[in-house]
This record gives structure tokens, C-alpha cells and sequence, in this order.
């Protein structure tokens, strides 16, 4: 949007609204539109609209908050797998009914099979997805709105073993990610859902990581984020036993470099961009 059409819009709508409406938009896009008036300006810096953009961007968030993408509402499941007759590769699948205060089971679709609970769930654009446990992995979702299970995909990677820590799923970048771990290499990959294909991001050095920044060779990492900078792609990682280090990845040079190192890193999580400045 130009600052001409910016400035053609203002008088349709009444400040109030417009402000509500700059609240959803990221920051980046804000501090472009600090240019189309005074009184923009002077809204974008106001504490009081600072401290409404962060609010509204944590309430958005994707990769924790378990949400109907079209309704908004907040929607807290519990899985478990059953024991019993008819039940052996089936799970059981409860939503919280915040209307009436209770848990209720989901009954318009059960899971085909029974979920791996080695691993957590990751929440990915209104869907919440897991590893499957059978000899053959499968990425299992639940959209959190037609609350219908469907296997998404097989993994794209063999000979895995569903009860270990060489596998690991995240959201990267909003999208759904997976990796394997070998005995010295450790490769990602990004899901498109569009064409429901897994397109393979990048290869992880193990024994590279090992001798660089004493990270254990048997220890996968997770991803943190990806973004671009310069023109080059970095991916930042995280060692899954939440050690020492963490990691950036160069995805054209192939290059590693340690960011931040403690004797504890704790247990990263990705922020959410703000307009409120800590100087």
C-alpha cells in the first residue's frame, strides 16, 4: 500500500479504527508507515500503542497457542492411546468446551493410528501434528476447526526408529519441519501443504558441530528459527538436550558460528517483534 492511498484512506474511517487496524500489522510495515502523516507517526510512537501491538501480536501467536485459525477460539486437547477390544491402533482424542466447562470427546473422526507419545505435538497454522507409532512413521494433524484427524504425509526419510531422539518436528518459519539424525549428519526438511511434498532445506554437519562447539555428536538439534539477512539464509539451531550452545547455520556457505554460549542456555524460545525499545 503507497502513502497516497494511505493518506485517501484516513479521512474514510475514523482515527480510532485505523488504529485497531495498525494494530494487527507487523512491525516492520509500521515503521514504514510512520511516513504517511504526523498523526501516524505520533501514534506509532505513543507507549500506549507500543504496549496494544505487542499484546496483539503474543494473542496471535502460532507456535503454542492451540487455536481455530477461523474462529479464534481456544481449543485445549488431551490424546491418549486406548487399551481395550477394537482399540489396539487407536487414540482417544478429548477437547476442553470452555462453554461448558468440560471435556468432551471428539467424535467426528477417530485417529487412524495411534500417535507416537515420545514426542510432543507441534502446532502449525490451525493444526496440531504428530509423529504416528508404527513401523513406518506418518505425520498425523488435527485441524483444531473441522476437529477431523487426517495422516498429512509419511516422513520423508526410512529406517526410523519411533522411539528415539534422532527424529525431531518443530514449526520453522510457520511451516511444518522434520529432520533425521545419523550417525553424523542430520538432515531437515519443510512441508509444503499446497502440494502435500517435503522439500529438503539443508544438511547439519554433526561431527562439524562436535568438534566446533563440544556438542555431543548423539545429540540432535532443533530448529529455531529461519530468516534471511544479506541476501543469505541462516538457520538458528538449538542442541535438543537445551546445553551450552547455540548454533547459526549459513545455508549457501555452509558455514556454523556460535551466537551465544552459557553454561546453561535454558530452553529458547523464538520473540515476537515489538515496537518498544529496550534503551
Amino acid at each position: 500500500m503507497c502513502k497516497q492511498e494511505c493518506m485517501s484512506m484516513e479521512p474514510l474511517l475514523h482515527h480510532d479504527l485505523v488504529e485497531r487496524i495498525m494494530e494487527m500489522l507487523p512491525v516492520k510495515s509500521l515503521l514504514r508507515f510512520k511516513a504517511v502523516s504526523k498523526q501516524w507517526q505520533s501514534t506509532i510512537e505513543s507507549r500506549y500503542f507500543q504496549k496494544s501491538q505487542l499484546n496483539h501480536r503474543e494473542q496471535s501467536r502460532d507456535p503454542d497457542v492451540l487455536m481455530d485459525k477461523l474462529t479464534g477460539i481456544y481449543k485445549p486437547v488431551w490424546l491418549y492411546n486406548a487399551v481395550g477390544p477394537g482399540r489396539e491402533e487407536a487414540t482417544t482424542c478429548e477437547r476442553f468446551d470452555f462453554s461448558t466447562n468440560t471435556w468432551r470427546f471428539i467424535t467426528t473422526a477417530s485417529a487412524p493410528y495411534w500417535i507416537s507419545s515420545y514426542y510432543d505435538p507441534v502446532y502449525v497454522d490451525g493444526k496440531l501434528h504428530w509423529f504416528t507409532q508404527c513401523k513406518e512413521p506418518k505425520v498425523l494433524s488435527l485441524d483444531l476447526h473441522t476437529e477431523n484427524f487426517q495422516v498429512i504425509s509419511n516422513v520423508p526419510f526410512a529406517n526410523v526408529v519411533p522411539y528415539n531422539n534422532n527424529i525431531v518436528m518443530c514449526n520453522l518459519d510457520n511451516r511444518l519441519s522434520v529432520s533425521q539424525k545419523t550417525m553424523s549428519e542430520q538432515v531437515i526438511w519443510l512441508f509444503s501443504s499446497g502440494n502435500k511434498t517435503w522439500n529438503k532445506l539443508c544438511s547439519i554437519d554433526l561431527e562439524l558441530t562436535s568438534l566446533q562447539f563440544d556438542i555431543h555428536i548423539s545429540i540432535p538439534f532443533l530448529p529455531l528459527a529461519l530468516w534471511e539477512r544479506r541476501k543469505k539464509k541462516k538457520l538458528l539451531l538449538c542442541p535438543t538436550d537445551f546445553g551450552r550452545t547455540l548454533v547459526i547455520h549459513d545455508l549457501e556457505t555452509k558455514s556454523y558460528d556460535a551466537p551465544f554460549s552459557a553454561e546453561s542456555i535454558g530452553y529458547p524460545v523464538c520473540y515476537f517483534q515489538s515496537l518498544i525499545s529496550i534503551l
